[in-house]
């Protein structure tokens, strides 16, 4: 049978799922986020966050600590943001590389800060969650086989009084998983520790460090639209050493987000691609994923309602931003 060339424009679907904005209304949330960017702005009481966003031409109140970014400043970063993203792993067999595009990929999520524990009688009691938790999780989470990602999905509370709680958390989870992890409690004055700890696992070998980072981070920015400071480090400094690092909203509908589901929407889109833009002025190409946690608030409690329907809108509309920016995304499903 003679070969035929493909048309030009051909689209074509990769798997399953839930399509529900088309082309126009993606551009018209694009164009309403970076309105709220350059006539609204963001906040960081960051220093070196405001002098970077300052030098990328964004107006700057250094006193009031608002960042009004333009439109170029956004769209030169989002054209720097690589389209994949690689996350490495302890075993290079296990290496998951991130894509742009309808690529489904698991992960557990955290990050919680109570266990719930049975014993054998069946009865149960919540307590504080421990380093010894946080192990039997991430061995669990090793062996399961649906999951590419082995997050922490707890905390070493038992360490938050000694100190250094982090690099206790960030060993327990290297010493007990060979899948890639994100570490979503990161300190951003604590980068050159967390180097060294990868370091010391390539056996000191400095270049493979910097060549294949065993940590991988996420932050999140405070709704709506602001980055605290430690925020801001962690994006710039995961930037300055390649660190791939997951900038994940948690905007509430109806309570730190505008009621309707479109307006938390744009304010979501707006603190992702604010942090972005910082990750790309501080490194052209740096690792970034576009994450997306964002529900509605249960105005009855003044609760995350993670369970309801419209968190998986608020995620497949995310999805769909995500593949417009040419991003790679990690989106929460809800529980």
């Amino acid at each position: 049978m003679p070969g035929s060339n493909i048309p030009a424009g051909l689209e074509h679907i990769e798997g399953l799922g839930l399509n529900i904005l088309n082309k126009s209304d993606l551009q018209a949330i694009h164009e309403a986020t970076l309105e709220v960017l350059e006539n609204v702005g963001i906040e960081t009481t960051d220093p070196e966050a405001l002098q970077l966003y300052a030098d990328a031409g964004c107006e700057v109140n250094f006193e009031k600590h608002v960042v009004k970014i333009p439109e170029y400043v956004v769209e030169k970063a989002l054209r720097s943001a690589p389209s994949r993203v690689r996350l490495a792993a302890l075993d290079k067999k296990k290496d998951l590389v991130l894509r742009s595009g309808p690529y489904v990929n698991w992960a557990p999520f955290g990050v919680g800060i109570q266990f719930f524990e049975y014993d054998r009688d069946g009865h149960h009691k919540v307590r504080p969650s421990t380093e010894a938790d946080l192990k039997k999780s991430m061995i669990v989470c090793d062996w399961c086989e649906g999951y590419n990602v082995a997050d922490p999905t707890i905390t070493a509370r038992d360490w938050l009084e000694k100190g250094r709680a982090d690099l206790h958390e960030l060993c327990t989870a290297l010493c007990n998983t060979t899948k890639p992890f994100t570490y979503g409690e990161a300190d951003g004055t604590h980068f050159d520790d967390y180097f060294e700890l990868n370091r010391i696992i390539y056996g000191g070998d400095e270049e493979l460090a910097r060549k294949r980072p065993l940590i991988s981070m996420c932050n999140c920015p405070t709704s709506p639209l602001e980055f605290c400071s430690n925020g801001s480090q962690v994006i710039i400094n995961s930037a300055k050493q390649n660190i791939p690092n997951c900038v994940l909203s948690m905007a509430l509908a109806g309570g730190t987000g505008p009621v309707s589901l479109e307006g938390t929407l744009v304010v979501q889109n707006a603190e992702v691609l604010a942090g972005i833009t910082l990750a790309q002025i501080t490194n052209r190409g740096a690792p970034v994923t576009y994450g997306c946690s964002t529900t509605i608030m249960d105005l009855r409690k003044g609760t995350a309602a993670v369970g309801a329907p419209e968190m998986a809108l608020i995620g497949a509309a995310v999805a769909r931003l995500s593949q417009f920016y040419g991003i790679p995304c990690s989106d929460v499903a809800g529980s």
